[in-house]
């Protein structure tokens, strides 16, 4: 279970992706740092609006921001 690191390396196995390449979204604070802890662009969630702030400065790209 989180925060074990297994469960973070187990998703990264399925996912065949290395953590730099992922970002990883949690409310509890544990759970973003053992993320963090593996290189994953982890964000710890509060609002609405400070999650699509992390998002726009990783550079992710929404639904609303893709073509259709």
């Amino acid at each position: 279970m989180k925060p074990a690191e297994a469960v973070y390396r187990d998703a990264l196995q399925k996912l065949g992706l290395p953590a730099g390449a992922c970002v990883y979204i949690d409310d509890l604070m544990e759970n973003v740092e053992a993320a963090a802890r593996l290189g994953f662009h982890a964000i710890h969630y509060t609002t609405h609006t400070a999650l699509l702030a992390a998002l726009d400065a990783l550079g992710v790209r929404r639904g609303e921001d893709l073509p259709h």
